[in-house]
C-alpha cells in the first residue's frame, strides 16, 4: 500500500501503478518470455525510462524553485534588518 501512495504522489496513475505491480507479481525469472511479454517489457520500460525523465524535469524545477525562495528570504531579512536599525535610530 506504501509503495501505490508513493508511485502516485509522484505522478503515476493508477492504471500506470497496475500494469507495474500486475508485471511484478507475475514475473517468473526462469522461463522463456513470449513475444507478447517482450512487447509488454519494453512498453512498461519505456514508461518507467519516460517516468524518470519527468522526475528529473521536476526536479530540475524544484531547485529553481527553491533559489529563488532563498534570495528572497535572503532579501526580505535584510530589509527587515535595515528597517529595525533605521526606526530604532529614529
Amino acid at each position: 500500500m506504501d509503495a501505490i501512495m508513493k508511485l502516485k504522489q509522484t505522478g503515476f496513475s493508477l492504471n500506470e501503478i497496475k500494469t507495474l505491480l500486475d508485471w511484478s507479481k507475475d514475473a517468473d525469472h526462469e522461463r522463456q518470455l513470449t513475444k507478447e511479454e517482450i512487447k509488454n517489457l519494453k512498453q512498461i520500460k519505456s514508461l518507467f525510462q519516460n517516468k524518470y525523465r519527468q522526475m528529473l524535469e521536476q526536479e530540475k524545477q524544484i531547485k529553481e524553485i527553491k533559489h529563488v525562495l532563498k534570495r528572497a528570504d535572503y532579501k526580505i531579512d535584510y530589509l527587515l534588518e535595515k528597517n529595525k536599525q533605521e526606526s530604532v535610530s529614529l
